[in-house]
């Protein structure tokens, strides 16, 4: 005949459980993007046809809609290659229009909203896009270079990030 377990091992058991939970649940990373895709870019460098087009939503559909986010252009290209500056045409639009129409030079040293980091033989420059913005229905980002495909040429992809505004 099996011996029931004692009701303090038992309690034991149910409290070593919930401290494992609480510790699993503490290990989320809370610095993680809400949304990020990033588009592959041809060895042969980014031609003027061809047209990115990102449609950011929430990781989370419980985010209250006044929520707003911070949004960043993300290119990646090999440290060996020699993209200095890359003029982008930048249009942001929702459900109602144009919110905005922009040019943005990436790359360089060509203003404050840029931070640039090597590593592993990839330079990853980033460019604030919108700050504080709120995610409207139907939010797409339109990214198309403004050079020829020969002065991109090395560049490995371009990407959107969307975090929540702190």
């Amino acid at each position: 005949m099996r011996m029931k377990p004692p009701y303090r091992t038992h309690k034991l058991m149910e409290g070593i459980m919930l401290i494992l939970v609480l510790l699993l649940a503490g290990c989320v990373d809370i610095n993680r993007p809400d949304w990020v895709h990033y588009a592959e870019i041809s060895g042969q460098g980014w031609n003027p046809e061809d047209v990115l087009i990102y449609e950011p939503v929430p990781a989370d559909s419980l985010v209250p809609a006044s929520t707003l986010y911070d949004f960043k252009v993300i290119m990646r290209s090999a440290t060996r290659s020699n993209i200095s500056e890359l003029p982008v045409a930048v249009t942001v639009e929702d459900a109602e229009g144009v919110v905005r129409a922009d040019t943005i030079i990436i790359g360089g040293s060509n203003g404050p909203h840029l931070e640039s980091r090597k590593a592993y033989g990839v330079r990853e420059t980033t460019f604030m896009l919108m700050k504080a913005t709120p995610l409207k229905e139907g939010l797409s980002i339109t990214l198309s270079p403004l050079a020829d495909a020969s002065s991109s040429k090395g560049l490995l992809n371009i990407g959107i990030e969307m975090r929540k505004s702190k």
